[in-house]
């Protein structure tokens, strides 16, 4: 994040932002924004002004990946309507455009895929591997969240398509080795393993569409020697005593609830910044997972998706209101009442629905929630840990007290026990330290 100030030149506001180019090795750099507005009472106005572009505009300078897209100024303009004229044409001056789409992808995006549209079997085969991936993933869309279609573009537009245009292999001319070395690849550009089995399911579906129709004799990416697999994560976490120092530092700021949901009710990122005032009923002090915020590279631009549901039928669930959440909830409604009263036509109000919001009224960006928690931590000299180990905490502190798996999973919202099965080791480690007190005791 950037920080700046409020300067008065010749009668107007501008803002003074600093930013730290990578290249300066940690020198400051200052640039001006032109605000458009009278030094006179528009000082509230400059700090939203200001407060939007710390939010858009990150420590190097460049805008956050969210407006990586062709025209990102025109973007920024459509999010933050309240912009003056004049700063936008300052931003525009000040970022530039970037680079248009690659002329063969867009060529992939007009080939046609199936033989229900009219094509052979034969003109399948001939395609493209690159293309196909293009066009499976297209027709794929209609079925898939939000999200999820943007995660996959990511995988498809970003990696697949470049490396299989460049080998020039055809749909039948894929062969299990070819697949190895695209994997292999990806290893040596430092990509975990894990998002390298991602890679794997995505070219094996698509693949097991051509096989399932008889269009190819096989399915290369069942034959491969080394298919990816998995790692086993081990989480970091906190317990009881160091989850409540941090949420007493985040008290009566915009990121108390995103942490305490984190920790204590194990939601994750998405069903936090996601919950509603609807999915609260306070008569019965029940609260419902049932709507989400997630980011999702879409087109090449990163989009905040909302979306009327959640990840799986599982982590749809209704939980016991506690009055510890209850009575942040309230202060929280407090804080916005007090924000939208002091900025009038200011304050956001398409956001209103939702409970994790800015001093603007705006809704929390899900970027935002994981910056600001590293920051507080790095402040404070907490352990670090990542914004999802608050879930991770979440359960670890349930099953020290005992409460059975099966339990965890349900408060959790995962979809199996298998999921839940992590942190059973820490059942084992505390078993092998009451035999170990045991025979301590026993034996002189």
């Amino acid at each position: 994040m950037i920080t700046g100030c409020i300067k008065t030149q010749h009668g107007n506001l501008y803002l003074q932002i600093n930013i730290y180019p990578p290249e300066l090795n940690g020198e400051r750099k200052r640039r001006w924004i032109a605000t458009g507005l009278p030094a006179r009472g528009n000082k509230t106005q400059a700090e939203f002004i200001l407060s939007t572009l710390k939010i858009i505009i990150q420590k190097d300078g460049s805008l956050i990946p969210k407006y990586n897209c062709s025209h990102p100024i025109d973007k920024v303009a459509i999010d933050f309507p309240h912009l003056p004229i004049a700063t936008i044409a300052s931003l525009r001056k000040y970022i530039g455009e970037p680079p248009e789409t690659d002329p063969s992808l867009e060529r992939a995006l007009t080939t046609s895929l199936s033989a229900s549209d009219g094509e052979s079997f034969d003109s399948i085969r001939n395609m493209l591997f690159c293309d196909y991936m293009v066009q499976w993933l297209e027709r794929l869309e209609p079925t898939l969240a939000r999200g999820t279609y943007g995660g996959y573009i990511q995988q498809v537009h970003k990696r697949i398509f470049p490396y299989f245009n460049t080998l020039g292999l055809t749909v039948s001319d894929i062969r299990p080795g070819h697949i190895e070395d695209f994997y292999r690849l990806l290893y040596k550009e430092g990509l975990a393993a894990n998002s390298v089995v991602h890679y794997h399911n995505n070219i094996r579906k698509a693949l097991q569409t051509l096989y399932k129709k008889q269009i190819i004799p096989n399915n290369p990416a069942d034959l491969i020697d080394n298919r990816p697999e998995r790692t086993v994560f081990e989480p970091t976490y906190y317990d009881e005593e160091e989850f409540n120092q941090y949420l007493a530092v985040v008290r009566d700021t915009k990121m108390e609830l995103p942490v305490l949901f984190g920790g204590v009710y194990g939601f994750r990122r998405s069903e936090t910044i996601g919950l509603k005032h609807s999915a609260i009923d306070y008569k019965k002090s029940r609260l419902t997972v049932q709507h989400t915020v997630t980011i999702a590279n879409i087109s090449g631009k990163l989009e905040v998706v909302r979306e009327d549901g959640v990840k799986t039928k599982k982590s749809r669930r209704t939980m016991r209101l506690l009055p510890i959440a209850q009575d942040a909830i309230e202060r929280s409604i407090e804080r916005q009442a007090h924000y939208r009263k002091k900025l009038g036509k200011f304050y956001h109000l398409d956001d209103k629905d939702y409970l994790c919001l800015d001093e603007y009224g705006r809704l929390l960006d899900p970027g935002y929630v994981t910056q600001k928690h590293r920051e507080i931590l790095d402040y404070h000299g907490f352990k670090h840990i990542r914004y999802h180990d608050l879930r991770h905490s979440c359960a670890t502190i349930l099953l020290a007290h005992g409460v059975p798996l099966e339990q965890i999973m349900r408060w959790l919202g995962h979809s199996d026990i298998q999921t839940t099965m992590r942190y059973a080791h820490l059942q084992v480690d505390k078993a092998m330290d009451n035999m170990a007190e045991l025979m301590g005791g026993l034996i002189k």
